[in-house]
Formats: C-alpha cells, structure tokens, sequence
C-alpha cells in the first residue's frame, strides 16, 4: 500500500527545518513496516539516477525525514514508498512537490505578536534557526517591579524552524511587563537570554 503525504502540502512552501536552506517532509505511518524510503529530486523526472539535486534514503523506519543544502527557491519533488517486515515493498506514491522558500533569519529568537497583547493571551513564534542547537526556551515574566508574576514557563523544542506558542494571562492585571527569554536554561553552560517589555491591555 502506498504512503499518505501529510506535510508538506503538495504545491505548496516546504516546511523549514532549523539549518538554513533545509526543509521536512513526512508522511503516515504503516501497519508492518519496518523501513520506508524517499525520493527527492529538483527534477521532476527524475527519480532513480539522472543528473542533477537528487537525493535516496532509507529512514530507519522514521515517518519523518530532513533534507539540507536544498537550493533556494526552487520546486521539490518527492515520492516514498513501504518496506514490510515479510520483505515486501510497496509501489511508489503519486509525486508530491514544495517550494523551498527559505525565510530570513532576523537574529532573534523569539518574536512577539500581537503586543500590546490582545484578550491576555501571550503568543509567540520562536525560531529556533537562530540557535539551531538549542533544545528548549524558558519565559520568565516580571512586573516593572522586577517581581515574578508567572512561574517560568518551559517550551520544549519540536521538529522545524518555527514553533507557535501561545500562553493565557488571564489572572494578570492590565499593564508593562518584561518577558525573559531564556535559553536551555537548566544547562550548565550555553545558556544565552533575551529580554522584551509587552504592554497587557
């Protein structure tokens, strides 16, 4: 049985991974599967072996996979196809194709939108491309007082280059507050922070 393509949609912008110029695909999981293997190619007519960006992987049995140096703005195409454990192996999937449009890297890590922060609901977008190596951010939110208002609240990195959050502040007053962020906070060593100042309406 062939794979189902669930992101990223196909004709569509790929999905960013966290090193420049890298993006990820996936796709569902199969009952008896012990391997699955891909395609990739700037080409779409080719597959299997002809000049040009292509690319063969087995994924060790992983759904998820990422592709780096891919060039910039240019159309993928790729296809998958299910190893069984009884040795079988599927027929290839229906091409399925994204665009690579790599986003610029702003240099922070942390973006805040809306701020002042609408129906006290805190919501950022972090971009972990800035520290690619990073596995965790943590907020720590103060009153211009410099008091604690909230306990630190810790995001664990997920799969790609941008990750929404979104955090209710209901029981805050309206006012200024200081966001800290902070990165892999619990490490001994690497640790870096940055500050924001939102306004609660």
């Amino acid at each position: 049985m062939a794979q189902i393509h669930l992101a990223p949609q196909s004709g569509t912008n790929g999905t960013p991974g966290t090193a420049t110029n890298s993006f990820i695909i996936r796709w569902a999981s199969e009952p008896g599967a012990v391997d699955y293997e891909y395609v990739m190619s700037n080409n779409r007519q080719c597959f299997e072996t002809c000049p040009g960006d292509t690319r063969q992987h087995k994924t060790s049995g992983d759904t998820t996979a990422t592709e780096f140096n891919l060039i910039a703005d240019r159309w993928y195409y790729w296809i998958t196809r299910v190893i069984y454990e009884n040795g079988e192996v599927s027929d290839w999937t229906a091409i399925s194709n994204f665009y690579t449009e790599t986003p610029k890297n702003e240099g922070k890590i942390v973006f805040i939108a809306p701020n002042p922060v609408k129906d006290k609901v805190l919501k950022i977008t972090i971009d972990w491309a800035t520290n690619i190596n990073a596995q965790s951010l943590t907020l720590h939110i103060f009153n211009l007082d410099g008091n604690v208002v909230v306990p630190p609240l810790q995001i664990e990195k997920q799969v790609g280059r941008f990750q929404e959050v979104s955090f209710p502040l209901l029981f805050l007053a309206s006012g200024n507050y200081f966001v800290r962020f902070v990165v892999d906070e619990k490490q001994n060593t690497g640790t870096s922070m940055s500050v924001s100042k939102i306004v609660l309406l």
